[in-house]
């Protein structure tokens, strides 16, 4: 009886945390040629993250929902979202691979990334701020478009780079 005691309260110390979302935004960055910008941003993000104590033990999911990924420019979105498929493919999704700390400072958190039917490898350098009852995530990293087989659109003169520069942050409480 006592050694079974004793692993229950071993396993139970063991159990990760659920950390708890209280804000977050994604933010894209990509630009038309020759000379404009386009900034979607989407200021829902969900997540389902694990917590043991440090914050390289980070494990989870973020996902957001692509319909709520909007610009200063209404006609652009719509345009983005048929481009995206949103009504096919409605969210993208970010698995966390591992986070490792860097020598100088921060750390990469590498992912697979989920856009449209498409996974593929993301990395993005970030910060961590830790308080004891608070972690904030804020980063910045890549992708192309062309990675998750979408061609980058163009109209007459006008061409959208492939590459998309992504902002992320995430507030939790621990």
């Amino acid at each position: 009886m006592k050694l079974f005691i004793f692993v229950l309260l071993f396993v139970s110390m063991l159990k990760a945390d659920e950390l708890t979302l209280v804000s977050g935004f994604v933010a894209a960055h990509t630009e038309v040629y020759p000379s404009e910008s386009i900034n979607p941003l989407s200021p829902i993000v969900h997540a389902n993250v694990n917590y043991e104590g440090n914050p390289e033990s980070l494990k989870g999911d973020f996902f957001v929902e692509l319909d709520v990924f909007v610009s200063e420019h209404e006609y652009r979105d719509d345009s983005m979202h048929k481009i995206l498929k949103v009504a096919q493919f409605p969210k993208a999704s970010f698995h966390i691979l591992s986070l490792t700390k860097l020598k100088e400072s921060g750390y990469k958190l590498k992912g697979l990334m989920q856009l449209r039917s498409v996974k593929k490898e993301v990395v993005f350098n970030v910060f961590i701020d830790e308080t004891a009852n608070t972690l904030e995530l804020s980063g910045k990293g890549m992708i192309k478009m062309s990675d998750f087989k979408i061609e980058p659109p163009s109209f007459l003169f006008l061409e959208i780079r492939d590459q998309v520069d992504l902002y992320i942050q995430a507030n939790f409480l621990k």
